[in-house]
């Protein structure tokens, strides 16, 4: 859904990061539909990462989640599969509220801004004066910060 999609500039920026000063190797996922906005992200970095969008199926997500440190990925069916292969998850929320469809079980960090229109939206239209605020406002570092936590996490 793209009302809950982080900003291409700030993936690339985190995904960078992580590949620098974490030293993970990196894979994008997502569906044939987000081809372009994977396309957006790569055109934006500046490391290789691996590419598998628009070519998995659900199994093969959850084969390859089982093997991964952590994920980072929006509110989102992946996000679901991670966690219940117990793969560690880092979940941005905007519109959804992550006490009612957050990543279930231990282990999973949210970061999210409380924004009051939040419960309003019906994640197809943002009705804040501001578009995507909820999104907008989440910081790269934060987001780097909380999967450096998951990292350390045993």
């Amino acid at each position: 859904m793209p009302l809950k999609r982080w900003p291409a500039e700030r993936c690339a920026t985190l995904y960078d990061r992580l590949i620098r000063e974490k030293g993970l190797p990196l894979v994008i996922f997502g569906t044939r539909d987000e081809l372009p906005f994977v396309e957006e992200i790569l055109s934006r970095m500046r490391e290789t990462p691996t590419v598998l969008a628009g070519n998995l199926g659900v199994r093969q997500l959850a084969a390859i989640f089982s093997r991964a440190r952590v994920l980072v990925c929006n509110d989102s069916a992946p996000m679901h599969i991670a966690a219940c292969v117990k793969t560690p998850t880092v979940a941005l929320f905007g519109p959804s509220i992550s006490q009612e469809t957050g990543p279930y079980g231990a282990g999973h960090r949210v970061v999210e801004k409380d924004f009051p229109c939040r419960r309003q939206c019906d994640e197809n239209t943002c009705r804040f004066a501001q578009h995507q605020a909820c999104l907008q406002t989440l910081g790269v570092d934060e987001v780097f910060e909380a999967v450096a936590e998951t990292l350390r996490s045993p």
